[in-house]
């Protein structure tokens, strides 16, 4: 039986097979590009939101992808990836905040990944490695200077914050040396 709107899964079917590396490189692609459009980015409802990506994705899609994946779904697989990029991304801010000397972007991505490990949701490891270099540097997670100024006032003038801070930097030091070692050791 077809389906009324564009993209949308009849109701008595199964679950569709699992989304590819380049299914989530385009979604991501045409999220970004659907997002940042001057004209349209903020001006449009939600439903028309997810149906300029609906119909962008499956237009990018390379010819021999031929799953056709509802709205829904595509929203679904987005928030998956956004969770898992921010819980990736803090932890390569805590892992820059400790400042290890010498150490390249790709080693501090990779001790970030080993941090994430530690939480029991990604104890089988960060799963999004393709898509990373397209949504690191996104906007939603740019550090800008006037944030950063704001962080350190109100960091200065509360001295429970300044201690929760420490504290919290202890712990990711402690985390630090662990994973130290363990690379020392093999």
């Amino acid at each position: 039986m077809a389906s009324s709107n564009f993209g949308e899964k009849p109701s008595n079917t199964s679950r569709s097979v699992s989304y590819s590396i380049e299914e989530d490189r385009v979604l991501c692609h045409v999220y970004l590009n659907v997002s940042q459009d001057p004209v349209t980015g903020r001006d449009q409802s939600m439903a028309q939101f997810w149906s300029r990506i609906t119909t962008e994705y499956h237009q990018m899609l390379p010819s021999h992808i031929t799953t056709i994946r509802p709205w829904r779904s595509l929203q679904a697989r987005w928030q998956t990836i956004m969770t898992a990029i921010g819980k990736l991304r803090g932890c390569v801010r805590q892992i820059e905040n400790l400042n290890p000397s010498g150490a390249s972007e790709q080693d501090i991505f990779e001790k970030a990944k080993d941090l994430l490990m530690q939480e029991p949701k990604y104890q089988k490891g960060f799963k999004f490695d393709h898509v990373w270099p397209i949504l690191k540097n996104m906007e939603k997670y740019a550090d800008t200077s006037r944030e950063k100024a704001s962080v350190e006032h109100g960091l200065r003038h509360n001295l429970f914050e300044c201690v929760l801070l420490q504290k919290e930097e202890m712990r990711i030091w402690l985390i630090y040396r662990q994973l130290r070692d363990c690379y020392m050791v093999g």
